[in-house]
C-alpha cells in the first residue's frame, strides 16, 4: 500500500481519534451563528460533533431557545431524534471509511474525475465552493482562510481538501434526500446548492460512478445504494432506519452497535406517553383509570388458617406443564380437566400440599403480538398480561 493510499483511509472531514466513536452532522453556518453554539462542538471540518448524549441535549436546548414556540411549536427539536440523525450520519462516515479500506481507496478521487468529465471542472469547483461556504470548516468560518484557498489545500495528512469536501457533500445530499431528516432541514438544507445549474447532473454522475464500482456490505450494493437502503426501508422513521442498520449491517457495525442501541433507547424514552416532547409542545391526554365496576375482581384476601405456615407449594406454568404432560402420556392434554389424576397423586406423594397454576386467566392478544414483532413468531402472550379475569378458553374455561 502506498503512502497516498494510507492517507486516504483516514476518516474524512473530522479530527477524531480512530478508536473514539463520535456522532457528527452538517450544520449551516447561518444557523451556527444564530444559535451561538460553543466552539468545542465543532470539528475542524465544520461538522457539529456529539461525544455524548449530554452534548446532544445541550445542543437541542440551545437551538430550541431560538424557536418561536407560540407560532411554530413544530420547529422544536427532540434530543432523541437529533441523536439518531447524528448517529446515522456518523455510521455512514464509518461505512465510507470501510469501503475505502476494503474496496476502493481512491473512490472519491475517481468520483471527482468522473464528475469533472461530465459537467466540467469549473462547474464542480463552483458546487464545492458553495458547499464550503454554506458548511464551512473552522478556518473558513473564522475568516482565517478563503473558501477557494481552503479547497486548494490539503489536510495535515496530505489528503486534498477538495476530496474531503466531496465526501461531505455526498453525505449532505443523502441527508437532504432522507424524508425522516426533514424536521431538521433548517440545520443542513441544500437550497443554495440546488441553485447551481449543474447540481442535478453532479448527483446523477456521482450515482452512476458509484454503480460502476465494487459492491459492498451484507447485501452486495454499491456504496451510495447501500447508504440509501435504510432510508428506502423506513423513509419517515429514524427508529426504523436504525433498526435496519442494526439488523442488516450487524456484521460490520463492530463497537457501533452499543451506540446504536443506546440511540434506540433514547428514542423509546421520548415516545413514552408521559414525554412532553420539548419546550412548549404541551402535554398528552392522560385520563385517569376508572374503577367503578370491580364485580369481576375475584381475588379476595383469605383468613389466616392453621395450615398456611406449613404449606408446601408447587408452581406450574400451565401451558408449559400441559405440553410436558402431553409428551409424558403420549396424548394431547390441553385442558385443565385432562390432567391425569395420577399426576396429582404423584405431586401429593412427593410432599406438596398446594398447587399454584400460573397463566389461568385469559391473556391479552396484544402481548403475543408484541413478542412476535420483536422476533419470536411462536410466542404466547405473557401470563401476567391479562385480557379478562376469566379462565382461559384454551384451557377449557370455568368448566375445566
Amino acid at each position: 500500500m502506498t503512502m497516498k493510499q494510507k492517507l486516504s483511509l483516514i476518516p474524512v472531514g473530522t479530527d477524531r481519534v480512530q478508536d473514539r466513536q463520535m456522532m457528527e452532522f452538517h450544520i449551516n453556518a447561518e444557523v451556527r451563528q444564530r444559535c451561538a453554539f460553543e466552539e468545542a462542538l465543532f470539528a475542524s471540518s465544520g461538522n457539529v460533533i456529539f461525544t455524548s448524549q449530554t452534548a446532544v441535549h445541550l445542543f437541542v436546548q440551545k437551538f430550541n431557545k431560538t424557536v418561536d414556540g407560540q407560532k411554530h411549536p413544530e420547529h422544536y427539536l427532540k434530543a432523541g431524534q437529533v441523536n439518531a440523525m447524528g448517529l446515522i450520519d456518523e455510521i455512514f462516515h464509518y461505512v465510507c471509511r470501510l469501503y475505502r479500506e476494503q474496496k476502493n481507496a481512491s473512490f472519491f478521487q475517481g468520483a471527482a474525475e468522473a464528475i469533472e468529465a461530465q459537467i466540467g471542472k469549473k462547474a464542480l469547483d463552483s458546487i464545492l465552493e458553495t458547499f464550503t461556504f454554506e458548511f464551512p470548516p473552522k478556518a473558513v468560518y473564522h475568516d482565517k482562510v478563503a473558501v477557494r484557498t481552503w479547497l486548494a489545500g490539503t489536510d495535515p495528512l496530505g489528503v486534498p481538501n477538495r476530496i474531503l469536501a466531496l465526501e461531505e457533500l455526498m453525505l449532505l445530499k443523502l441527508a437532504n434526500e432522507n424524508p425522516a431528516f426533514e424536521p431538521f432541514g433548517v440545520l443542513f438544507n441544500d437550497a443554495r446548492l440546488k441553485k447551481e445549474a449543474a447540481y442535478a447532473s453532479f448527483w446523477d454522475t456521482f450515482r452512476s460512478w458509484s454503480a460502476k464500482n465494487p459492491v459492498f456490505g451484507p447485501e452486495g450494493l454499491d456504496l451510495i445504494s447501500m447508504l440509501k437502503a435504510p432510508v428506502e426501508y423506513s423513509p419517515y422513521d429514524l427508529k426504523g432506519q436504525l433498526d435496519y442498520i442494526r439488523t442488516r449491517w450487524l456484521s460490520i457495525l463492530g463497537e457501533w452497535l452499543s451506540r446504536l442501541l443506546a440511540g434506540l433507547d433514547l428514542i423509546a424514552e421520548e415516545q413514552k406517553a408521559g414525554w412532553s416532547g420539548g419546550i412548549g409542545s404541551g402535554t398528552p391526554d392522560m385520563d385517569p383509570y376508572q374503577f367503578g365496576d370491580i364485580c369481576k375482581e375475584y381475588e379476595r384476601f383469605s383468613p389466616d388458617r392453621e395450615w398456611m405456615p406449613n404449606v408446601v407449594l408447587m408452581a406450574k406454568s400451565v401451558l408449559v406443564w400441559l405440553s410436558q404432560l402431553s409428551q409424558k402420556y403420549d396424548r394431547p392434554i390441553t385442558r385443565l380437566d385432562q390432567i391425569p389424576d395420577e399426576e396429582l397423586d404423584f405431586l401429593a406423594a412427593s410432599g406438596f400440599t398446594g398447587l399454584w397454576l400460573i397463566g389461568l386467566w385469559e391473556r391479552s392478544p396484544a402481548s403475543a403480538r408484541i413478542k412476535q414483532i420483536c422476533g419470536n413468531p411462536e410466542a404466547a402472550a405473557s401470563a401476567y398480561s391479562l385480557d379478562d379475569y376469566e379462565i382461559a378458553g384454551e384451557l377449557g374455561g370455568w368448566d375445566a
